[in-house]
């Protein structure tokens, strides 16, 4: 359970008495066979909580890497490395594993030590859409070990800008609304928030505001 490098089987014809009438045409000639080992790797696997590919500002996203140790040896210094995109900021305190943020690089570190072959585990955190976030968020965290490369997973999200409207009420009275993907601002009644996959109704007099 341990091989690596390369496996090299030899085979060779051997007369009797140490003849060489026996090999064809007087040629006792050896012959070998190279078989490469794969020795495995470490594993990373990244997702997006609760998420179908798209976000929105000020939105909480959560974040889960699973890992493993998928070699035939044990995997010391074993350490995972999240570079946060510009269009997000870290929650404090919300990564697991006791973890370490570096504001100034914007990276995610996690110290995991040594991993015996087949162990593994998960780590998590979150982070918050910027408000000005536009376009694609792009996440790349990476494992390694003093044995094994880099190994890399990414997850991307694409960032959706509401639509601000003008819509006036019953009475003469103008609000303002955001609508569509997640805000509902009322400047006379304040700010409501609602999953993007669930359909709120609310009466505002003989306003009805409503997310399909």
């Amino acid at each position: 359970n341990t091989a690596s490098g390369s496996i090299r089987n030899v085979a060779t014809i051997v007369c009797p008495n140490g003849s060489t009438t026996c090999c064809p045409n007087g040629n006792c000639n050896s012959n070998e066979v190279v078989n490469p080992v794969n020795p495995g790797n470490l594993t990373l696997d990244k997702q997006v909580q609760d998420s179908d590919g798209v976000v929105v500002p000020g939105q909480t996203v959560g974040y889960i890497i699973n890992y493993s140790n998928a070699t035939q040896t044990v995997q010391t210094n074993v350490r995972i490395v999240d570079t946060l995109p510009s269009q997000v900021t870290y929650v404090a305190g919300s990564c697991s594993n006791n973890c370490t943020f570096n504001s100034s690089a914007r990276t995610l570190t996690w110290n995991l030590g040594s991993l015996n072959p087949g162990q593994g585990g998960q780590v998590s955190y979150q982070v918050r859409v910027n408000d000005n976030a536009t376009g694609n968020i792009r996440n790349i965290a990476v494992i390694t070990s003093d044995q094994t490369g880099p190994r890399e997973d990414e997850t991307n999200n694409n960032v959706r800008r509401p639509v601000l409207i003008d819509t006036p009420r019953t009475g003469g009275e103008a609000w303002m609304a955001i609508v569509g993907f997640g805000t509902v601002a009322l400047s006379a009644v304040g700010v409501y928030n609602f999953n993007l996959k669930s359909k709120i109704r609310k009466s505002f007099g003989n306003d009805r505001i409503s997310n399909s």
